[in-house]
């Protein structure tokens, strides 16, 4: 287990003390071109992004207020209070983190390519939506005598670009938290 994840329960990591950022960095120089058809200058699309989350705040109607934190500088977006989810009777987290080091689906710990070049501008990342359930597999309500309800997290495969210092880059494939509902239990026996 990473120092990033040691006193936490997450698959995945996003601050690294140890995230080897200025290796990833040389081996992306030596290998520029076949990475440029793997991954995608997230900043080149950031204003498409920006531009499609105005359209839909200005067409929306605010409820109360509203309140929106977002920005593609930082490695994680923040929600605000009124960006919590509450859709399904489970509260939620939702934010778009570059993750740095994540658990592939065989189980081990990798190194997820989420670095920046300052002096050229030029940026390979990855970003992805992440919404964390605020009390995972706590009972929510108990329906009668014959339902119980819990918060569930669900989960999506990503297949990210992932680097190894003996191995170099490729892809490989990563579940990140994705939704959380509300899911029930019969305690009826038939």
């Amino acid at each position: 287990t990473p120092v990033c994840a040691k006193h936490n329960n997450l698959t995945y990591c996003l601050q690294d003390p140890e995230y080897p950022k200025d290796k990833i960095k040389e081996a992306i120089e030596q290998n520029r071109h076949p990475l440029d058809h793997f991954l995608v200058d997230i900043s080149a699309s950031s204003n498409v992004v920006d531009d499609s989350l105005n359209k839909v705040f200005e067409n929306s109607v605010p409820l109360q207020s509203t309140a929106v934190s977002y920005s593609f500088e930082g490695k994680a977006i923040a929600p605000t209070p009124n960006e919590i989810s509450n859709s399904s009777g489970c509260t939620s987290n939702i934010y778009y983190a570059k993750p740095l080091r994540a658990i592939n689906t065989a189980g081990q710990w990798k190194i997820i390519v989420n670095v920046e070049f300052e002096e050229t501008g030029a940026n390979y990342t990855q970003t992805v939506r992440i919404e964390e359930c605020n009390y995972s597999y706590g009972f929510v309500a108990t329906c009668g005598t014959e339902t119980i309800s819990a918060c569930l997290q669900q989960y999506k495969l990503y297949r990210l670009l992932a680097w190894e210092p003996h191995r170099g880059f490729y892809i490989d494939a990563f579940l990140l938290p994705i939704s959380c509902f509300c899911g029930s239990h019969d305690t009826h026996k038939r």
